[in-house]
């Protein structure tokens, strides 16, 4: 049975003005819908779950970018503690980069930071980090092109998923929370490239928000 942590569609989150937000985003934001201490104790958890499922195995990490790059840092650090604490199971890690891209003619192609041999992946676990998954297409397309390359097994990770209301989208082996279907930004998820730049240590709050859509 999939773990996650589920948010109802009448949640209102938390009040803007009873938390650290830096000024220049106040009036952007209705209101936030998870603290960053929550996905620092939900990331914790997935952690632990990970570890205990490819316990005495080596496992490849594949960050999809460029907004899963915070989710993977804190999970990277979490798994890392694991490894440090345990003293007779640890779980080796190779790390790298993956992103969904389009040619000149429109079409999908997939694109490593290490593209020089994508033979390390053959006979490997690994697990794909996303933080939002919306449609799940860009998810699923990748997971495609890695199963290709002939791992032991893929699987999928994301922090926050979008619920899907009809049943057809596929969910990814561990979750973070399901969110309703919002437009949300924060903790890397940025909105032409805004909200991006929040930041733990300048902040104090690094959460997931609800953005308030309007025109001028």
């Amino acid at each position: 049975m999939l773990r996650h942590i589920k948010i109802n569609d009448d949640s209102a989150g938390y009040p803007i003005d009873l938390l650290s937000i830096p000024a220049h985003y106040k009036d952007d934001l209705e209101s936030v819908m998870i603290p960053y201490g929550l996905i620092m104790d939900r990331t914790e958890s997935i952690a632990n779950q990970i570890f205990n499922d490819f316990r005495h195995q080596s496992l490849v990490l594949l960050c999809v970018i460029k907004g899963g790059y915070r989710f993977f840092s804190n999970l990277i650090e979490k798994l890392q503690s694991k490894n440090r604490n345990s003293d007779r199971v640890s779980l080796p890690l190779k790390i790298n980069f993956v992103c969904l891209k389009k040619d000149a003619n429109s079409a999908d192609y997939i694109e490593f930071m290490d593209r020089e041999d994508l033979g390390f992946i053959k006979g490997k676990n690994v697990l794909l980090i996303e933080n939002l998954v919306d449609t799940g297409e860009t998810l699923s397309k990748i997971r495609n092109f890695v199963s290709n390359l002939e791992p032991m097994s893929v699987k999928t990770c994301c922090l926050i998923i979008k619920r899907d209301e009809f049943g057809k989208k596929n969910y990814p082996d561990y979750v973070g929370f399901e969110i309703p279907n919002r437009y949300v930004v924060g903790y890397a998820l940025g909105l032409n490239e805004h909200f991006r730049d929040l930041d733990v240590s300048k902040c104090r709050l690094f959460s997931i928000s609800v953005y308030k859509l309007y025109f001028e």
